[in-house]
């Protein structure tokens, strides 16, 4: 995957991380601490929140990261920092 453009991309790499590790979705929600609807709807595309992502992260023993869509030097970088 190339890398989430959208909540519908999101929720597709979700599922397949879910299903990567052959688990359900009850079975992640227990682990993440939230529903199976809630699963489903990220699943979906249907939205949620960015701390519900990262407790699903965490329950695949995974992390998030960004990436930049276009490169960035480090001076452009260090000029965002400090203003």
């Amino acid at each position: 995957m190339e890398g989430a453009r959208d909540l519908s991309d999101v929720g597709k790499f979700v599922k397949y991380l879910r299903q990567n590790r052959n688990m359900s979705q009850g079975e992640l929600a227990k682990k993440a601490g939230t529903t199976q609807v809630t699963i489903s709807n990220i699943e979906n595309g249907n939205g949620g929140t960015i701390k519900i992502l990262i407790q699903l992260l965490r329950a695949m023993d995974l992390e998030m990261a960004a990436n930049p869509i276009k490169k960035m030097s480090s001076k452009n970088i260090a000029d965002f920092l400090e203003s």
